[in-house]
């Protein structure tokens, strides 16, 4: 076939499963006169990569504890990577959104062999029944069910 190209990255869902990378994120507040040893803040986000880690955990850290990228510095960035495996698992997602009408709070269980693929899924989902983009959902917290 002649004029085309074929990705040597993988499978075709390969790029989807990038957006659910599992990322820890170390940050405080700068050390001040007043307060020189600032409280650390870990944050549990997922995104595509480490630059969209940082803004994520910026805008969490905005809402939660009024911390601005000025006022703040990041101390460590740390991908958590699953185990391989090969056994099916039940996850269960606790998600905010926000749609045309408000912000909403759902609960959603996907079935994948990792957390990743889940959250993956979940995004699809999201986009092709609710309409919503994945910069408008916040990951609230992840389970693993009982089977």
């Amino acid at each position: 076939m002649k004029g085309v190209t074929v990705s040597k990255k993988g499978p075709a869902n390969a790029l989807n499963i990038a957006r659910g990378r599992q990322f820890l994120i170390y940050g405080r507040a700068l050390p001040t006169e007043k307060n020189p040893e600032p409280k650390v803040c870990v944050a549990k986000v997922f995104a595509k990569n480490e630059a969209f880690a940082r803004s994520k955990f910026w805008r969490l850290n905005l809402k939660d504890h009024k911390l601005k990228r000025t006022h703040g510095e990041i101390l460590k960035i740390q991908e958590i990577h699953e185990k391989p495996t090969s056994v099916a698992r039940n996850f269960g997602i606790f998600l905010k959104y926000r749609s045309r009408t408000g912000i909403h709070n759902i609960f959603k269980e996907f079935r994948d062999v990792s957390l990743a693929g889940a959250v993956s899924q979940m995004y699809n989902e999201m986009g092709g029944n609710y309409k919503v983009n994945a910069e408008k959902v916040q990951v609230i917290n992840t389970v693993e069910l009982s089977t």
